[in-house]
């Protein structure tokens, strides 16, 4: 069986292996809210574009920062 890893592959692509969760493209409002020492913030990759701070999460990720006004959606991502 030295070929197990080939095999699994190509049985999930056979099935259609399920996508994982969405993501959306998030700037970063809160002047108190900064990255981590990972450049990390909720678990998404900080990135920054004119002066400003992006991260992309999921809804659920995003959920508790959009409530404290930490987060902004950007709209045509």
């Amino acid at each position: 069986m030295r070929n197990v890893s080939h095999r699994h592959r190509r049985a999930a692509r056979k099935l259609g292996a399920a996508m994982g969760p969405q993501t959306r493209k998030y700037e970063i409002i809160a002047p108190n809210h900064r990255p981590d020492l990972r450049g990390e913030f909720a678990g998404g990759k900080v990135y920054f574009d004119g002066g400003k701070q992006y991260v992309n999460l999921t809804d659920q990720q995003a959920r508790f920062y959009l409530d404290q006004g930490a987060l902004q959606p950007v709209l045509n991502s």
